[in-house]
């Protein structure tokens, strides 16, 4: 509990309080909901993020009710396509937005000092949903653990190869890998410095994180769909020797 003016605030009484102000200061349009209601969601951007508490996509991007659709789970990790009998609950999210809402972006928005990808990393998660759920990713983990670069070093690449792992995954998805090839839907990269809070978007021609401006280029990029017309994995190999050159090390042997 948090303590105001000598009294001990209830967490969810400040929750009710934010309800109240965001009611009557918070909103621009007055007939805002009522109009989503009337005519339901219509977003053109899908954000799949950490459940993070200090990373969330609405707050840091600034938009409104109805602007994005919204995914979170553990280090905004997308599964690899596997339709089966059991339940999927980011990939049913997945399906909504595209087949149903028909979104036109999807954004993977990954963050610094994201502990998901940390526990991977050290091999500590130890939590029995969480440890299949993060594994997802052990490519990742492995590649980079072979980069010979230093251990924080390595943390960080890893949190950025999670990104390229996800989008790799994301066009694992037969009918995203068609509207990508068609032009339909394109898929975004972003990973948040927290330390500087501000984003970072993947360069597919280069490679590397670079500072987000208003050049935006999308995963679907020329050097992302091959000469027959279906969607090429990313390379997170690829991705690791470039960051190994740019650390000025010995050339990366999976590159």
């Amino acid at each position: 509990m948090k303590r105001k003016a000598g009294l001990m605030v209830h967490p969810l009484q400040k929750l009710i309080n934010g309800f109240e102000r965001f009611r009557s200061e918070g909103i621009d349009d007055p007939h805002l909901f009522s109009r989503l209601l009337e005519d339901g969601q219509k977003p053109e951007v899908m954000v799949i993020g950490c459940a993070d508490s200090r990373v969330d996509p609405g707050v840091v991007t600034s938009c409104k009710p109805g602007e994005l659709f919204i995914l979170r789970n553990v280090a905004a990790i997308v599964p690899p396509y596997g339709p089966d009998e059991q339940p999927h609950a980011a990939s049913a999210a997945i399906e909504f937005g595209v087949r149903r809402l028909g979104v036109k972006h999807i954004l993977v928005l990954g963050h610094q000092a994201c502990g998901g990808i940390r526990a991977l990393a050290e091999g500590t998660v130890g939590l029995e949903f969480m440890a299949p759920w993060v594994g997802v990713m052990d490519d990742a983990r492995r590649i980079v653990a072979g980069s010979g670069l230093e251990p924080e070093a390595q943390l960080l690449l890893l949190e950025q190869a999670a990104v390229l792992g996800s989008l790799r995954n994301l066009l694992t998805f037969p009918w995203i890998e068609q509207r990508v090839v068609r032009g339909e839907l394109t898929l975004h990269g972003w990973w948040f410095n927290l330390a500087e809070g501000r984003p970072m978007a993947f360069d597919p021609l280069h490679q590397r994180f670079v500072p987000l401006s208003d050049t935006i280029r999308p995963i679907d990029h020329r050097v992302d769909v091959t000469a027959t017309g279906r969607a090429a994995p990313l390379s997170l190999e690829g991705f690791v020797a470039r960051a190994v050159e740019d650390a000025g090390m010995a050339p990366f042997p999976g590159a």
